[in-house]
């Protein structure tokens, strides 16, 4: 390993930052990044809720079956209901402006096969909806008619829900969803700010080679020490996006706590608050309270931690690839045969992100969040469901000491690649320079 000056990989750095932070879409990322952030979030949820409003429905009641025995509480649809047999709902249905038209088709009050026909697609949503008041209607319709005592009746009829939880040391886990939704946020974020600035390191080494700037510069600097100037250098242009973006949501977190006054929504302070409003509004402070106990059993600062880890090495290990990638080839068209290799770890990380999701304590899932390729997504999707230290631990050392194989690997490509102009790389051609 040659003698490597730390004040010209800084040097290199310091320009490499310089540049970045002078473009307008430095300014515009910076700006535009956390309302982008949270349309990803919040767009699919709102159109989730909202997928198919004032949609009309025409129940065929053809089963024989009371309308007062029956009916559809959606929200959102009209439901009417009409007593023909299947050919004359179906002609009623064809010359009317409903949606959808819902055949119980059954016999002597008991629904057999219903069948929902309609002029466009139904939600998925509403489908489900439809098959579960259904089948309430048949369970409690098969009650009714058996003879037992009525307070057995009573608790066969009565609802019951599953509350998800599971134990992790003392700590009582729940808000299955909410951890859902933030496992997969700080998955897409990562995968995508790694991409992204991993992306920008090979396009600036690509665009300093073809222009000769290269040639100029490793008359002072050593190859080892530029690629690790431009790595570093880019690494801060993301950490300044990250202070920036904290600070944002440090205030706009601090403002709404102050508006809003969600203290009084807490555990400790909703039946207090209860006492104080009228009927009306306690099924809303109920709400409230739902919302802000859902970070009660996790810790947000460990996890805005580990995302800085997992990322900054993450960050590391695939930007020296790309530096390398950027080193070796002439232009950017050049370098598509060697991104999809390079990414597809990381992409088929991202992918099993739903796997992991519903099976966190997975072999597979493990062996994805300690395999350094993939562990940077796949630990921080399993993170919220709890995850002990060891494995924490051990997964970043691997990471790391991968990190440090890389740097060497890396260093050897952009060496060799460099200076060479007019020649097509081949992916076996960079493996002889890496290991020569």
């Amino acid at each position: 390993m040659p003698n490597i000056s730390v004040r010209k990989i800084v040097l290199v750095a310091q320009r490499e930052f310089l540049v970045a932070v002078r473009k307008k879409t430095f300014l515009w990322m910076t700006i535009l990044g956390p309302v982008l952030l949270s349309a990803i979030l919040v767009v699919p949820v709102w159109l989730g809720i909202d997928t198919q409003p004032n949609l009309k429905i025409l129940v065929c009641n053809n089963a024989i079956i009371n309308s007062d025995t029956i009916k559809f509480d959606v929200s959102k649809i009209d439901v009417s209901y009409i007593y023909f047999d299947t050919i004359q709902a179906k002609s009623t249905f064809i010359n009317s402006d409903y949606d959808a038209l819902l055949c119980l088709n059954g016999h002597n009050s008991t629904i057999i096969h219903p069948v929902l026909y309609s002029k466009n697609s139904v939600s998925s949503q509403v489908i489900d909806e439809l098959n579960y008041q259904i089948n309430n209607f048949k369970n409690r319709i098969i009650i009714e008619n058996i003879t037992i005592n009525a307070d057995i009746k009573s608790k066969l009829s009565s609802k019951i829900e599953i509350k998800n939880k599971f134990i992790f040391g003392n700590k009582h886990n729940s808000n299955t969803e909410f951890k859902n939704a933030l496992g997969l946020s700080m998955a897409v974020l990562i995968y995508f700010f790694i991409i992204m600035y991993g992306m920008q390191v090979m396009r600036g080494v690509l665009e300093e080679k073809s222009s000769r700037v290269v040639e100029v510069m490793a008359t002072s600097v050593k190859p080892l020490e530029m690629m690790s100037g431009k790595i570093f250098g880019i690494a801060c242009v993301s950490f300044t996006q990250f202070l920036i973006w904290i600070f944002i949501t440090i205030l706009v977190s601090n403002f709404v706590q102050t508006k809003f006054q969600l203290q009084r929504f807490s555990n400790e302070n909703i039946e207090k608050t209860l006492s104080k409003i009228n009927p009306i509004d306690q099924a809303k402070a109920l709400e409230m309270n739902s919302l802000v106990e859902l970070t009660s059993d996790i810790s947000i600062t460990k996890l805005v931690i580990l995302f800085i880890i997992y990322f900054v090495i993450g960050y590391l290990l695939y930007a020296s690839f790309f530096a390398a990638i950027g080193a070796a080839v002439d232009s950017e068209t050049d370098t598509q045969q060697f991104i999809l290799p390079l990414t597809l770890p990381l992409l088929l990380s991202f992918l099993f992100a739903q796997y992991i999701l519903q099976n966190p304590d997975a072999k597979i899932s493990i062996c994805l969040s300690l395999i350094p390729f993939t562990s940077p997504v796949a630990m921080l999707v399993r993170l919220p469901f709890g995850v002990s230290n060891f494995e924490i631990v051990l997964s970043i050392i691997i990471l790391f000491v991968t990190l440090c194989l890389s740097v060497v690997v890396s260093s050897k490509i952009y060496r060799t690649g460099l200076l060479l102009y007019g020649k097509k790389i081949s992916i076996i051609e960079l493996s002889r320079w890496a290991f020569k």
